[in-house]
């Protein structure tokens, strides 16, 4: 839309992609998608299939992939839906992507509040939770129960830092 309402040539996007990976598909449909909690986690699991499928699924294989793929949730977190009907006019007047929408946790349901989580000892438990997960559905339910979990308040409460001994921690990112 931008190329056609501001006559430029081009558009960068590659940040963009980083925080909304479907970004390329909304280009080739010309429209905007909202997607859901649960649509994002459809989309987080298919990357770590992706990374299953190049590294391997063997403890090789995790090790390499988790280079990788908790970084991936430093940007995926950072996703905020931007509504056609409310920030339209204003995305033709700057770029938003810098912008950072301040939402309360109040408004969030707890899966909401999990994946918008910005510490990085949370990026692990998700990726740890979406590598074991064996279908979308599976990844779903993992996530809501730690959302909802004693385990993730304790980590709201501490700052986003797991407190929990690591002998008895079972998330990938304690056994260090």
């Amino acid at each position: 839309r931008r190329i056609q309402e501001c006559s430029v040539d081009s558009v960068m996007v590659g940040r963009g992609a980083l925080i909304k990976p479907w970004i390329f598909k909304e280009f080739h449909e010309n429209k905007t998608w909202i997607p859901n909690a649960k649509e994002r986690i459809e989309v987080y699991r298919t990357l770590a299939s992706y990374m299953k499928d190049h590294f391997g699924d063997d403890d090789l294989g995790r090790k390499r992939a988790f280079r990788f793929l908790p970084w991936h949730f430093e940007f995926l977190s950072r996703y905020t839906p931007h509504p056609e009907e409310k920030f339209g006019i204003l995305s033709t007047e700057k770029s938003l992507i810098q912008d950072r929408v301040t939402i309360s946790p109040d408004d969030l349901s707890p899966l909401e509040v999990l994946l918008s989580n910005q510490h990085n000892h949370v990026h692990s438990i998700i990726a740890s939770l979406l590598w074991d997960s064996n279908s979308d559905a599976n990844a779903l339910q993992k996530l809501s129960e730690f959302a909802e979990s004693r385990e993730f308040a304790e980590i709201m409460l501490n700052g986003g830092r797991y407190r929990q001994s690591r002998k008895h921690c079972p998330y990938e990112f304690a056994k260090k």
